[in-house]
């Protein structure tokens, strides 16, 4: 299950969050692309390139910030610490099972 946010508070580029359940993580990306005209400039959107009016996203793009893991390699629930979903989550501790269509078996 993935699921997205943006975050359009900044004056600049909008922040785009993507929940990635099957990793237990959401990943943070301050920018999807550059803009046509000038590829020093970044965008998430043709709204971000001011003299040009496309942005040209980068679909291999990787993230910039990842909350819910320890770094981009793991995936582990809660750090696989066997309190499953049980355990409080932090900004390197995340469990985002599809409660409750899924479990974790090894958790219990």
């Amino acid at each position: 299950m993935t699921s997205i946010a943006i975050d359009r508070r900044r004056e600049k580029t909008d922040i785009l969050y993507v929940a990635d359940s099957g990793n237990n993580r959401i990943l943070g990306f301050k920018s999807l692309g550059v803009c046509s005209n000038n590829k020093a400039q970044a965008c998430t959107n043709s709204k971000d390139c001011v003299d040009s009016k496309r942005c040209i996203i980068n679909r291999n793009k990787k993230a910039d910030k990842v909350f819910g893991q320890a770094d981009f390699s793991s995936a582990a629930c809660n750090h696989d610490n066997m309190k499953g979903r049980d355990k409080e989550a932090g900004n390197n501790s995340l469990c985002l099972l599809n409660l409750p269509h899924r479990t974790n078996l090894a958790e219990y």
